[in-house]
């Protein structure tokens, strides 16, 4: 009876390690952006013991899944929208301001998948700020307009300081768009 017991808890256990494995291979697969593979890893896990692989995903797990999806979202949306600037050898102002929007709405549905799993999730909420405050030399983004954009990304600001009160980020990003209202 002792042996069973022995062989029971060491299987238990396996499949515990292989579960975690799974995970830990998600979450790096999200922060990569390759939800779809993220997806069917968490799918296979599910399959070793469905019970343990959602008590994982939705528990202990849920910050390193927002982080993750966090880190995604913030590779995109620097490299795609706020570090993406006109480069005339490169394209054609129509072409460029057509690129920009869609990267913009593109990083702008990264953030939100992201504040999905957690509203307050202040690192996503200062790039979302970031985002609202980009504009380009040529133009907004159409159907916004500066001031509200500027007002948006003020909500956000606000909405991080009652979460952190003295978020320097946040508190930065106020003053700048105090700055940038005395110019307009």
């Amino acid at each position: 009876h002792s042996h069973s017991t022995t062989v029971h808890n060491t299987v238990v256990h396996d499949m515990e390690k292989m579960v975690r494995s799974h995970l830990n291979t998600m979450v790096d697969a999200m922060a990569e952006g390759r939800l779809t593979d993220s997806k069917n890893i968490f799918e296979r896990a599910k399959q070793i013991d469905y019970d343990l692989a959602i008590n994982l995903h939705d528990g202990e797990y849920h910050p390193r899944i927002v982080n993750a999806l966090c880190s995604d979202a913030e590779n995109y949306c620097y490299s795609m929208v706020l570090n993406y600037n006109f480069v005339k050898r490169r394209e054609t102002l129509v072409v460029y301001n057509q690129k920009f929007g869609n990267f913009y709405r593109t990083g702008i549905d990264k953030i939100q998948y992201v504040l999905q799993w957690d509203s307050n999730h202040v690192r996503t909420l200062l790039l979302l700020a970031e985002m609202m405050m980009k504009h380009n030399k040529f133009g907004i983004l159409p159907s916004l307009s500066l001031l509200k954009k500027y007002k948006d990304a003020e909500n956000v600001y606000q909405q991080v300081l009652r979460l952190e009160p003295t978020n320097q980020f946040a508190l930065q990003g106020i003053v700048r768009i105090e700055k940038a209202r005395m110019v307009m």
